[in-house]
């Protein structure tokens, strides 16, 4: 397992699976309805993300900087 700290309030953890126990853990994933609880009714989201001419923001961001943030307009 590998585990990295985005924040102090947020971690993003990823496992390697045995290919043998793919499609296992695939169908759980899919149709298990007690894993992912639905939080809000389906709706129509729109985000308008601003970056610098140099695109400084996404740079940081595809090159994983822990220290980074989004300037992000979001309405429903």
């Amino acid at each position: 397992m590998e585990q990295k700290q985005l924040n102090n309030n947020r971690y993003e953890r990823k496992y390697v699976l045995p290919k043998s126990i793919h499609s296992k853990y695939l169908n759980i994933l899919k149709y298990d309805k007690n894993i992912f609880i639905q939080s809000y009714e389906p709706r129509l989201v729109h985000s308008i993300y601003f970056d610098t001419n140099c695109l400084s923001l996404a740079k940081q961001n595809l090159e994983g900087d822990p220290i980074r943030y989004k300037v992000r307009m979001r309405f429903y």
